[in-house]
């Protein structure tokens, strides 16, 4: 019941205490929506009235600190607070948007046994375009190292945070494990697909994939600077209109397979429209 009002998951609430005249609520969550919170208090405590043995006076209030505080203001006075405050985070959203970090990825380029020459290459053409760009550090190939990466960057405020590796069909490839793992919803599409035997390729796909953690976007490419080069005209027209996630893993791989299909097998592969999968 309270869960529901304010927006929250029922398994992100616990009662902590209950006293005579008191209950205290935990919430569990690291952020709340406001515009649910600004004027909740006396709905909340109608709410709460119908529960059996419970009995809501006149003088009940719901007593909260910081953001939560905002429960016990009137409605009246939700739209003057959240129109400027929707102002100030649409500036910060469009600030975030800017600010890009390059993460390459594998064991070949931590180790220095090749170059990475798709960073600077990716910053350089980027910040041409007015983007503030940093280059990471090279992550390894590990899921929950990857994540950690992303994570911390997000925290640390890129709006946009870009991965190339690690998307290929070898064992040690867990770009986008690791995004699925972060982002169950993000969205993946095939570059190519190996059919029958696979060797050293188990998975069987090399997919790119376009996800989403708290305000940032997270996008994986490939590894070959020839394809990063291809990926990044997309990634550049996408940043500037504006695409959702799955137009830019669509307009991306429909540029890579136009790519790998005349060297491949031009003749068996058809070439259709592809579909991204999105959680």
């Amino acid at each position: 019941m309270v869960s529901a009002r304010l927006g929250i998951p029922r398994d992100k609430m616990a009662v902590v205490d209950v006293r005579e005249t008191k209950v205290v609520l935990d919430i569990l969550v690291p952020s709340v929506e406001i515009s649910k919170i600004i004027g909740a208090e006396r709905p909340l405590l109608e709410s709460i009235s119908m529960i059996e043995g419970v009995y809501v006076f006149p003088e009940t209030c719901i007593a909260a600190e910081g953001v939560l505080g905002l429960i016990s203001l009137p409605p009246s006075e939700k739209r003057p607070i959240l129109k400027p405050a929707e102002k100030i985070a649409s500036n910060i959203k469009e600030r975030l948007a800017k600010r890009i970090i390059v993460f390459p990825t594998g064991s070949e380029v931590e180790k220095k046994f090749i170059q990475d020459k798709n960073s600077p290459y990716i910053k350089s053409i980027l910040e041409k375009e007015g983007f503030d760009v940093k280059i990471g550090r090279v992550l390894s190939d590990d899921p929950v190292a990857i994540r950690g990466a992303w994570r911390k960057a997000s925290e640390e405020g890129f709006g946009f945070i870009l991965t190339t590796g690690g998307i290929g069909a070898e064992e040690k490839d867990k770009t986008i494990e690791a995004l699925l793992g972060l982002n169950p919803g993000a969205c993946t599409l095939d570059i190519i697909e190996f059919r029958g035997e696979r060797g050293t390729h188990p998975s069987g796909k090399v997919r790119i994939g376009m996800g989403t953690y708290q305000w940032s976007r997270i996008l994986a490419l490939p590894g070959p600077n020839t394809e990063v080069k291809i990926a990044m005209k997309e990634v550049i027209r996408g940043l500037k209109k504006g695409w959702g996630n799955q137009r830019f893993v669509k307009e991306i791989v429909l540029k890579l397979r136009n790519f790998y299909v005349p060297i491949s097998c031009p003749k068996t592969i058809p070439r259709v429209k592809p579909k991204p999968y999105c959680g």
